[in-house]
């Protein structure tokens, strides 16, 4: 190839042409023709390119078939003897398969298995996903529950709070009527014991009247009395006036009866005092029992939230469980049997061709092994050998097994290679190859004659393939254009396989690459490119 091809040369002439045709209709249009090039685009997509050879072959005739088992065992039963004439597909042996069974039942049971592990999966997955339902809900009535278990707590610790400060009044103000009560009866006391002698000699001061009385009196000392004890007993009387008033008594309480009262008095008011201290003290016990209590409920709140959103979250996690990996063991398992189902199927020899016994190296009940001799040979008809010589490049690409096509007198014949040389032929310089093929009834190919053999002599995979004419080159380096932001930009590659049509490319472009692989004029790097010329 070179920079300029025929196809590319063409489509320039065309353009010329059609540049010229336009210039001579209108001068002024070619100021606003735009500049960009009309190309065909290709994505960049790999696949598989096989080249076939052809070769001229000799047909001769393949007079038997060996029939080697892939499998060795004991013989059960051997269906045909020496000069019986076979069909294609008919049963001359069948080995003991009881192990290929025994396999091929364990891999139905694997089957068995994984569908029953994608069942039983589906079904935890229901019940986990009704479990979980059911304890979100169950958690969110007993959030509900603590929340207004919270709401009644601190309505109470409100009303509980304002009911502590009147009850602390009453406390103080019961302890203060105690205080007082207390001192007035502790006075009395002093006063009784201090003024008891003058009170029993003077019984006119035994009341407030004749203790006031005593205190301003002017008359005439009572007979007896000096005008100095009239002037003592003023003088105490006033004392002890004074006394009764800064206590707040009176001297009627100056006496057991009286004592005994302001006693009972200061009791009654220690009682009241307790039990409004009690009152006061339970209060704020019940304060630090709801404060406690609504610490807990808000905790559990807290926690109840938590366990609902962790609920949740699993709840999620469980209804998105793919069956993705149960499919693929149950996927597995069905391969499992069909190779087991292959590999029993080993165990039935069958007759390739149609034709007669002449060889039986098997016994019934007898142990066979592989590779040590053919179990059958069969003398047919119906199938021919085709020689032919290749290349050593050629030799080390084909394999035994390998399909070949043979043409002679207008029929196309199927075969497969059966042999490939390992040494050069002496006289032809080339390695032989002998491919087996199978004529049908009613057709014939005669011994000797010369027919034509093709085949894939060269294949490659997972390459990038594009149009053999897409590829320039240059100072012996491949090149394409690709497009990219609107633009043709050269890319360099190496190149691999090829034919007349198609050629791969081993490194360069990847896939999705948008390919140039068309010639126009002006097609050079950094050129504009007018929309996909797909």
């Amino acid at each position: 190839m070179g920079n300029l091809r025929i196809k590319g040369i063409a489509v320039a002439m065309a353009f010329a042409l059609t540049a010229g045709m336009l210039g001579g209709c209108g001068g002024k249009d070619e100021d606003v023709m735009s500049t960009a090039i009309h190309v065909d685009t290709q994505t960049a997509e790999t696949g598989k390119l096989e080249l076939k050879g052809s070769y001229i072959g000799t047909a001769s005739p393949n007079d038997s078939v060996d029939v080697t088992p892939m499998v060795s065992g004991t013989v059960e039963k051997v269906n045909v003897k020496v000069g019986d004439t076979v069909k294609e597909g008919d049963v001359l042996c069948q080995f003991d398969d009881t192990s290929a069974q025994l396999s091929l039942d364990s891999a139905k049971n694997s089957v068995d298995t994984a569908e029953a592990g994608k069942k039983s999966a589906a079904e935890q997955k229901d019940i986990a996903a009704q479990q979980s339902k059911s304890s979100i809900s169950t958690l969110k009535e007993t959030l509900a529950a603590y929340q207004e278990s919270l709401k009644k707590a601190k309505k109470q610790l409100k009303e509980l709070k304002a009911s502590q400060s009147k009850l602390e009044t009453a406390m103080n103000e019961a302890k203060s009527a105690y205080t007082s009560s207390k001192t007035m009866y502790k006075t009395a006391q002093t006063l009784y014991i201090n003024y008891k002698s003058f009170l029993n000699a003077n019984p006119d001061c035994q009341t407030t009247a004749g203790l006031t009385a005593a205190m301003t009196a002017t008359a005439l000392p009572d007979a007896g009395e000096t005008d100095g004890a009239q002037s003592q007993k003023a003088q105490t009387a006033t004392s002890l006036m004074n006394s009764l008033n800064s206590a707040g008594l009176t001297v009627e309480y100056l006496s057991d009866s009286g004592l005994n009262s302001l006693k009972e008095n200061a009791a009654d008011a220690e009682t009241a005092y307790n039990t409004a201290a009690s009152s006061y003290k339970e209060a704020a016990g019940g304060i630090t029992s709801l404060e406690s209590s609504i610490d807990t409920l808000e905790t559990q709140i807290d926690t109840t939230k938590s366990s609902i959103k962790s609920a949740q979250k699993a709840q999620s996690l469980t209804s998105g469980t793919s069956d993705d990996v149960y499919d693929a063991q149950i996927n597995a398992a069905e391969i499992g049997v069909e190779s087991a189902e292959y590999q029993k199927d080993l165990y039935t020899i069958k007759a390739p061709i149609g034709g007669v016994v002449e060889a039986v190296n098997v016994t019934e009940n007898e142990m066979f092994a592989t590779g040590v001799a053919p179990a059958f040979t069969i003398s047919g008809k119906q199938t021919m050998i085709v020689t032919f010589y290749v290349t050593e490049e050629v030799k080390d690409f084909l394999q035994v097994g390998d399909a070949v096509e043979v043409e002679n007198n207008g029929q196309t014949y199927r075969g497969s290679v059966s042999s490939i040389g390992t040494a050069v032929d002496a006289q032809k310089g080339l390695f032989k190859v002998e491919a087996q093929i199978y004529v049908s009834e009613g057709k014939s190919i005669s011994t000797g004659v010369s027919v034509s053999v093709s085949l894939v002599t060269a294949a490659v995979k997972d390459n990038i393939l594009i149009p053999y004419d897409s590829v320039y080159y240059e100072n012996n380096q491949a090149y394409v254009y690709c497009v990219e932001d609107g633009k043709a930009i050269r890319v360099d590659v190496t190149t691999g396989l090829y034919n007349e049509d198609t050629i791969a490319i081993e490194s360069g472009l990847e896939e999705g690459d948008e390919v140039i692989i068309s010639w126009a004029s002006g097609l050079k790097n950094g050129a504009e490119i007018a929309g996909d010329g797909q």
